[in-house]
């Protein structure tokens, strides 16, 4: 018989062996007989669809032309590549509807919604800051808020893209960032400070004039390590200085090696009371991708979902000690 086990292996996994068993195991053998249930079915499908496009374009070739076979051949087979591809569809929306929620609950302190209220973060504000890519549609999956160590958090998940014309005049989508931003309570009032990536000389130069919303003064860092990363710009460097000190972008050269799949850099901006950090992730935020394997397996999708929700606790406690 298939086991359903959850291993613990880090330290904000324990305790959740028993909510698998009593809450997650259940759920998932339920998914896994609507699964094999629609797989037999998409594969009766797809037995009949190729063989009866195949037939038709022997006839059609046969009867009528016989470059009239190509068509019924391609038709038949895009429909049985669909019926292919979308066969965990239904899984993966269930999953995505029941799992999110009872890892909430598990960790405790955290709330998330897919339905994204208006202004949750200012994202014009940071377009502006450059934190997120200038003139791109952001398209917003879900949000979490929640609270560690006494700090107030929030997660905003998305992607931008950037609407580009073509030679040819046609309209085509680029997209430019796919992650998270999050927006942390700062407990003293800071300056307008921004750390983004170093382009280079000329192209730092070339993006600070074509953004008057970043700050005018650049800090400059004695560790060239930093200074081959970042470009900082504040509106008071004394004051950031005060509050941050020069090793302070290290932090950031940590979250992005730890979070961005090996990345050195990401964007970071503290203003007033708010602390902003932009991650691109190497997968989707919360994205469980149960529908096409045995739900026996699903621990480790189910592992990475809880490492999401931990970030910005990791994050906090990056800032802090």
């Amino acid at each position: 018989m298939t086991e359903y086990r959850f291993a613990e292996q880090e330290p904000h996994e324990a305790g959740f062996a028993d909510v698998y068993e009593n809450e997650v195991s259940p759920f998932l053998k339920e998914m896994e007989i609507l699964r094999t249930r629609s797989l037999a079915k998409r594969k009766l499908w797809v037995g009949i669809v190729i063989p009866l496009s195949a037939g038709l374009a022997f006839w059609s070739g046969m009867a009528v032309h016989p470059a009239l076979a190509f068509f019924p051949l391609f038709l038949g087979f895009v429909l049985a590549f669909l019926l292919w591809v979308q066969r965990g569809d239904k899984v993966e929306r269930a999953a995505a509807a029941f799992l999110p929620p009872v890892l909430c609950r598990f960790l405790g302190s955290m709330e998330m919604t897919r339905e994204v209220p208006g202004g949750f973060m200012p994202l014009e504000r940071l377009r502006d800051l450059r934190l997120l890519p200038h003139g791109s549609e952001a398209n917003q999956s879900l949000a979490v808020t929640g609270q560690w160590r006494d700090v107030n958090y929030k997660v905003l998940s998305l992607t931008c893209r950037q609407r580009e014309r073509d030679s040819e005049g046609d309209v085509r989508y680029h997209e430019v960032f796919s992650g998270i931003l999050l927006q942390v309570d700062c407990p003293v009032d800071m300056p307008c400070t921004v750390f983004l990536r170093d382009f280079g000389e000329t192209l730092n130069k070339v993006n600070k004039w074509s953004s008057p919303a970043v700050p005018p003064h650049r800090w400059e860092f004695a560790d060239p390590g930093i200074e081959n990363v970042f470009e900082v710009y504040s509106d008071d460097i004394d004051r950031a200085s005060q509050h941050l000190g020069q090793n302070f972008p290290c932090k950031f050269i940590d979250m992005a090696k730890s979070f961005q799949g090996g990345r050195e850099y990401c964007e970071a901006a503290f203003e007033g009371h708010d602390f902003y950090l932009a991650l691109r992730l190497p997968h989707r935020f919360l994205g469980f991708n149960l529908g096409n394997d045995p739900l026996h397996l699903a621990d480790e999708p189910i592992r990475r979902a809880l490492a999401d929700l931990v970030m910005p606790r990791r994050v906090i406690d990056m800032l802090l000690d």
